[in-house]
């Protein structure tokens, strides 16, 4: 599991995070940091003037440092990735984190046991995110029933899901939403899974956009709630956004920063009737004219990048 699929996989929580739509906004900041959390380091962050995201990756975090994140002030929202699902140790910690609105979120260890989901419920997160290479067994994902709160499954798979795979999938609760990441829109086979589940569901697609019967059977995949766009590059034409219509759209820019003309194709797509969003996933700061040129479009941004570890 790689440092790159955790950080792909945070962007997901970004469609839940509130943000306002209206012009000349200021460019919301998501911190993304991977290491040990110490005093010294929430307290700096928490003396900041406007709060921020947070995408902490604690690997296997001990009882000191769950302690200092639930200090953690002035967030907007706060991601936490762990490796192991917690036990009866240090169970009031978790508790305090839980208590700061963290969000709990899994990489690459499946999805809890029940002896686990016991455990979670007494610790109380309210959100979740597991993220997933692999499809699950009905056996293990009919387990998620008896988890209180609010479940998201992101998979990275590579692919969606076939037929054989569905009762996996339908034994999720139905209140929980699935999000598939490929680099490959789906045909009429993958339409017809995908429609088997009653589940919402959001697609995010990198390097391409659809095209010809793709784009017929995008439209027609049942509770498709929103579409994420990954690039490092402008889209060729502004009908490339335009024909998404009115489907949620964000719009990842990876290692790019989007052209005067890149960002006006964007905008044409937007309306009182369209929701779009733009993430800048750049560690580099913008320059002043860029900076502008984003803060006064109508299209809400999120940057995200490193944390710093001492204050600007």
């Amino acid at each position: 599991m790689t440092l790159k699929l955790f950080k792909s996989s945070f962007i997901l929580f970004l469609f839940f995070i509130q943000i306002r739509s209206a012009h000349s906004l200021p460019i919301q900041e998501t911190y993304f940091y991977t290491g040990q959390v110490t005093a010294d380091l929430i307290s700096r962050w928490s003396s900041r003037s406007t709060p921020v995201n947070y995408i902490l990756e604690l690997g296997w975090p001990g009882q000191p440092e769950l302690e200092q994140l639930s200090k953690l002030k002035f967030s907007n929202s706060l991601l936490t990735e762990v490796s192991y699902f917690p036990n009866e140790d240090f169970l009031a910690s978790w508790q305090k984190l839980a208590e700061n609105k963290a969000t709990f979120v899994s990489l690459g260890i499946g999805l809890p046991n029940i002896r686990q989901i016991e455990i979670l419920n007494k610790i109380g997160f309210e959100d979740y995110l597991f993220v997933l290479t692999a499809y699950p067994t009905e056996e293990n994902a009919q387990n998620l029933s008896l988890l209180s709160g609010n479940i998201t499954l992101s998979f990275f798979a590579s692919r969606y899901p076939r037929y054989e795979e569905k009762d996996g999938l339908l034994a999720i609760p139905s209140n929980a939403k699935l999000h598939f990441t490929t680099d490959y829109w789906p045909w009429y086979s993958h339409m017809d899974v995908l429609n088997f589940l009653p589940h919402k569901k959001s697609l995010r697609v990198k390097g391409i956009f659809p095209s010809g019967q793709t784009l017929e059977y995008l439209h027609n995949i049942k509770n498709l709630k929103s579409i994420t766009v990954e690039t490092d590059f402008d889209a060729p034409y502004a009908k490339d956004w335009k024909q998404f219509k009115n489907l949620p759209v964000t719009w990842i820019s990876k290692d790019h920063i989007p052209s005067e003309r890149g960002l006006s194709a964007f905008e044409g797509s937007f309306s009182s009737t369209t929701q779009r969003k733009l993430i800048l996933d750049l560690d580099w700061p913008l320059s002043p004219n860029e900076k502008e040129r984003i803060e006064s479009s109508p299209i809400p941004t999120n940057w995200i990048h490193q944390a710093p570890q001492f204050k600007y």
